[in-house]
């Protein structure tokens, strides 16, 4: 599974890379005229081209915490409804857990007590807490994020796992 833009740089340097040169030397003939017939594209540039249409396809699912069996974001707000005591405010929150700096200039590190914000500033202290087993944890705002409608919050992979958040789910803050 895809987790971020570094896998996607490399799925373009692995696959995508060689396919262009691989392209560029099927496109000229021995007397350097560019053909024009369908059939001009060879087998191996069409496994390449296949390959290519595959790697793209496993980045629509970019791990960000949306673990509900692919369904993603539309099924989970369909679907879910907010549970649990809450005395803060109930939000959608999510997690990630690739990257290399963050909105803020730190190094991104996923086992951080971290999160992204659209608004708040950098260094406020956030307490989360997932009302399914009443776990808390205080993460600073250093990113910014997350830029899908109706989440407010982006944890790093280790703040989510230390409240067992293992996927998209309503959380309290306050």
């Amino acid at each position: 599974m895809m987790t971020g833009w570094v896998d996607v740089y490399e799925a373009w340097y692995n696959t995508v890379l060689p396919c262009t040169r691989l392209w560029e030397g099927n496109m000229k003939l021995g007397n350097g005229k560019i053909p024009t017939a369908a059939g001009a594209i060879h087998a191996p540039l069409r496994s390449c081209i296949f390959v290519l249409a595959l790697t793209l396809s496993g980045l629509s699912d970019a791990q960000t915490g949306a673990a509900h069996a692919g369904r993603g974001f539309a099924w989970f707000f369909a679907h879910s409804r907010p549970e649990g005591p809450c005395a803060g405010e109930r939000v959608v929150a999510t997690w990630y857990a690739s990257g290399r700096r963050t909105a803020s200039g730190q190094a991104f590190n996923p086992g951080d007590h971290t999160a992204a914000h659209r608004t708040l500033a950098f260094g406020s202290r956030v307490t989360v807490t997932n009302p399914r087993n009443g776990k808390t944890v205080t993460v600073v705002i250093n990113d910014r994020g997350p830029f899908t409608r109706g989440v407010t919050l982006d944890l790093a992979r280790g703040a989510a796992l230390s409240i067992d958040m293992h996927q998209t789910q309503w959380v309290c803050i306050y």
